[in-house]
């Protein structure tokens, strides 16, 4: 069962699978639940380049594989639109700043937002080339200092001392 639970694509399948699972063993148990849940993330974070998540009780931080997205301007859009409560840090994850105290509403959310990360993904990968790497803004180049005036000749007399003209 769980070679098979490991090569579900989407949330169709997981729910076909938890189905089946009804099915043979009866209601399924909370831990059972919330191993689907998992794997539903996980089969997002594929779908969406996603190497890493991270839900804790202040937020979501996303790490993208390769530090790439199938759509980087959907992605800035989308970040853009969450306003104050979504940023892209230096190392280009992006962190959706929320209050998710219990697990199961970390769990909930993060699917939520893979959803959306998702569709935004592949929206833009069918029509598009490659993943364009994400890169962080090069720092400002430091100021060019003024150009010296140029350099005074010392001064020589025309003639020497003790010559003058006749």
């Amino acid at each position: 069962l769980y070679r098979r639970l490991s090569t579900l694509q989407d949330d169709a399948d997981i729910e076909g699978f938890a189905a089946e699972l009804i099915d043979r063993f009866g209601p399924v148990p909370p831990e059972v639940e919330q191993l689907l849940g998992v794997m539903a993330i996980k089969t997002l974070c594929r779908r969406a380049n996603i190497e890493k998540v991270e839900a804790g009780p202040k937020g979501i931080v996303v790490v993208f594989r390769g530090k790439a997205f199938a759509n980087p301007d959907g992605l800035v859009r989308y970040v853009a639109e969450r306003g104050t409560f979504a940023k892209v840090r230096q190392d280009m994850s992006v962190v959706f700043i929320g209050d998710y105290e219990k697990p199961t509403q970390r769990l909930r959310e993060t699917r939520r937002l893979l959803r959306d990360l998702v569709a935004i993904a592949e929206r833009k990968a069918v029509a598009s080339p490659p993943p364009v790497k994400l890169a962080p803004t090069p720092p400002p180049k430091p100021p060019v200092p003024p150009a010296l005036p140029p350099a005074r000749q010392p001064f020589r007399p025309a003639a020497p001392f003790g010559r003058g003209r006749r």
